[in-house]
């Protein structure tokens, strides 16, 4: 990630340095993109922990649609 390269000077900042998780599903009900996979589960996990490493921020705020934060329960689900 190098906003040196990646961030136009117009813009009049330097960038985000490092991954903001935005994960939506789709409006389709049916769509088969409304359900993670674990193994995607796992690739954020993996991706986000290895950017912290390298010193990267890392942020991912679940969509306000599916978030339940009286439940304990593990949802693969956008819906």
């Amino acid at each position: 990630l190098d906003n040196a390269a990646s961030v136009p000077a117009d813009l009049g900042w330097g960038g985000f340095d490092g991954i903001d998780w935005d994960l939506e599903g789709n409006d389709k009900i049916s769509s088969e993109w409304n359900h993670f996979t674990v193994d995607c589960i796992d690739l954020v996990g993996t991706m986000s922990q290895a950017a912290k490493a390298a010193g990267y921020v890392v942020s991912l705020v679940p969509p306000q649609s599916y978030w339940d934060v009286t439940s304990s329960t593990f949802d693969l689900s956008l819906l």
